[in-house]
């Protein structure tokens, strides 16, 4: 058969990919008990082997005739399947030592997927804000069956090429017949673990391309428990983005998120003060004649949002802490100097919403006003930040 353009001469075939049923880890109980599960021992596959701080993890099995390599061994010493002993050229060499040769390696190349993954089961109905949270966290629908097939089926066309193109005749030499079969056996044993390690290695290396939770981020992974808490809770969110990049190509887009939720306080004049989670996450750049720039963001703080009903009714929310501002928060990954420029928060506006209400949703008006906090903001480019808001009193 032809694989890739390789003609294959009958020897090593390649077989089809199965993806099999999510393997899920039932998290019962409240956030907290899905974060503490995440953390240690994080997501732990059949096998008994833990990921902490993965919720999710893929894992690849190499199979030859649709088994294991060891399953597929054991068949080969007991030899119920041994297909390349079909075509073993047995000879003497002049001091009295037997070698024998595989002439033909015949095994079809396959796979297996499964996709172990934690599912938070909370033993009662969560309030809206946690549940929304329990669906952002929940890593199942990150990567369908399709995908996984796909991936899969490349790296065996990759294998294919490398191992068809370059298969070498296997030798060992012993001192008497029996001593170079079993020889050689160990030999076409280390050849097809050479290729399974290769399948495995590039696995992990597509996984990380296609698969975030699986590859480890727990911080998407992490719920915000506080949006499970009572009192007002939900999000707060403003998008900064360069509409016009100007003479430079300045580029950048990064989303700001406040949490709101968790162990409030109440003041004397009766405003409560609610606790928030802040997270930066976004990349950008600018590019000269002879010079380019590239950063990221990713990082986090803590902040407080003020709650009070004035004489009319009105329910307001107002951002009473100081501006958060993390030095080299925003990380240059090419171009530098400098390694970084310090990443602010930003001052979302204040808001309200209608007496009586148990919600506050809404949207301010686009601001092309503030320069976004951001470096070195070459000539005609211009800023805009958009914000909305998402809280439920629960």
């Amino acid at each position: 058969m032809s694989i890739g353009g390789v003609q294959a001469d009958g020897q090593i075939k390649a077989g089809t990919v199965q993806v099999l049923p999510d393997d899920v880890v039932n998290v019962q109980g409240d956030c907290s008990s899905y974060v503490n599960t995440l953390a240690m021992p994080g997501v732990t596959q059949a096998n008994g082997v833990a990921h902490p701080g993965f919720c999710r993890y893929s894992e690849y099995e190499p199979l030859f005739d649709g088994k294991s390599l060891n399953d597929y061994w054991i068949l080969v010493t007991q030899g119920t399947s041994r297909p390349y002993r079909r075509a073993v050229k047995l000879s003497t060499t002049y001091r009295g030592r037997w070698c024998a040769t595989a002439t033909a390696l015949t095994v079809t190349l396959s796979a297996q997927v499964r996709v172990t993954r934690l599912h938070w089961n909370p033993t009662q109905a969560p309030a809206p804000m946690c549940a929304a949270e329990l669906n952002r966290v929940d890593p199942a629908p990150t990567v369908n069956t399709g995908d996984l097939h796909s991936r899969a089926d490349a790296i065996l066309r990759q294998v294919m090429k490398t191992y068809v193109r370059t298969l070498p005749t296997v030798t060992a030499c012993a001192a008497d017949r029996g001593a170079a079969l079993a020889a050689l056996d160990q030999k076409v044993k280390a050849l097809l673990q050479t290729i399974a390690d290769r399948e495995r290695y590039l696995w992990m290396g597509a996984e990380r391309t296609f698969d975030d939770p699986g590859s480890g981020a727990a911080n998407r992974c992490m719920p915000q428990c506080g949006l499970c808490a009572s009192g007002w809770a939900g999000t707060i969110q403003c998008i900064k983005s360069i509409t016009n990049a100007g003479q430079y190509n300045y580029h950048h887009k990064e989303t700001q998120t406040w949490f709101v939720g968790g162990t409030s306080q109440t003041q004397a004049n009766g405003d409560v003060l609610y606790p928030m989670v802040w997270t930066a996450l976004g990349a950008g750049g600018r590019s000269f004649v002879t010079y380019n720039q590239e950063w990221n963001v990713n990082t986090m703080g803590t902040a407080q949002l003020r709650v009070w009903t004035d004489a009319q009714g009105v329910i307001n929310f107002k951002r009473v802490t100081g501006q958060i501002m993390i030095f080299n928060g925003m990380q240059v990954i090419l171009g530098s100097p400098p390694q970084g420029y310090t990443e602010y928060e930003y001052p979302f506006p204040s808001f309200t919403t209608a007496k009586g209400s148990t919600t506050a949703i809404g949207q301010a008006p686009p601001d092309t006003q503030r320069n976004c906090d951001l470096p070195v903001l070459s000539g005609g480019a211009a800023c805009q930040v958009v914000c909305n808001w998402n809280l439920a009193l629960q």
